[in-house]
């Protein structure tokens, strides 16, 4: 069925934008964001199925200090 089929790929359309999301805030320059609660109830999609992170309630900064070696 092609509508299973395109929805199937939607869904791993948003799992992928979200992994993104959560990737980016893990790995930003001088601090991360741990979001700690990650769950379906946490993402919104906008009308485009855009996915939206939300609720950082529990989510923990981390400041990174980069070492230098002399």
């Amino acid at each position: 069925n092609i509508n299973a089929k395109l929805l199937k790929k939607q869904q791993l359309e948003i799992y992928i934008d979200v992994a993104h999301g959560l990737h980016y805030l893990y790995i930003r320059i001088g601090q991360s964001i741990i979001h700690r609660d990650a769950k379906t109830t946490k993402i919104f999609l906008n009308k485009n199925f855009i996915s939206k992170i939300v609720d950082f309630r529990l989510a923990m900064v981390k400041t990174i200090i980069k070492k230098t070696h002399i």
